[in-house]
């Protein structure tokens, strides 16, 4: 990898109640819901994912789903690296109505920051959004969608700008960069992938 390059890890929330009456962020993840994400979350560890750090929508159904993952992942991490998962935090840039090109460069800035073998960001949170930030880093548009459902996993890997782009092509701001997806996997999918390891 180059400097710059990075992995995203962008995973929706899971099924969470219709209704709080503190409104939409106030809505829960299901009993049902976060016990799939935590079934989701085993196949973490056999597709050896892991992340630099993790950043969820405020909403308490993404929180939640950020957290499920990280309690359930974070032991055989540390085990298998000697070092723990970091704890996600919360950003606005996530959040149930964000602009979808400020959630892009949040997530940009946070991934070019690491060096290493293999950094990689973590991302929870919502549709439309999700599915958008895909499309606009892939093709450079909104208009491709990929459907994205309750607890989906998407992997890409987001290389860094060629400095001869903007050398040759110079822009008041700095174009985003191409992403090329490593792996889609429904929530069923990794249920699936995390049950056929256990014994």
């Amino acid at each position: 990898m180059r400097p710059n390059d990075f992995e995203l890890l962008l995973m929706r929330h899971g099924d969470a109640d219709d209704w709080s009456e503190h409104g939409d962020e106030a809505r829960a993840l299901t009993a049902r819901g976060e016990a799939a994400i935590r079934r989701a979350a085993g196949a973490f560890e056999p597709l050896d994912l892991g992340w630099s750090e993790a950043w969820s929508s405020p909403a308490v159904r993404a929180h939640k789903t950020a957290h499920a993952v990280w309690e359930t992942h974070n032991t055989w991490y540390e085990r298998a690296y000697g070092q723990a998962l970091g704890l996600p935090k919360t950003h606005d840039a996530l959040g149930v109505n964000s602009p979808v090109e400020e959630l892009a460069r949040f997530l940009v800035s946070r991934g070019q920051r690491f060096a290493g073998p293999r950094p990689t960001v973590a991302a929870f949170g919502h549709q439309p959004n999700l599915e958008s930030l895909v499309s606009l880093l892939m093709v450079g548009s909104l208009e491709a969608r990929l459907s994205i459902g309750r607890g989906d996993l998407v992997h890409l890997f987001v290389s860094a700008p060629s400095p001869f782009d903007l050398i040759l092509d110079p822009k008041e701001v700095e174009p985003l960069p191409r992403a090329v997806m490593l792996g889609f996997y429904p929530r069923t999918s990794l249920e699936l992938i995390a049950a056929s390891q256990e014994p």
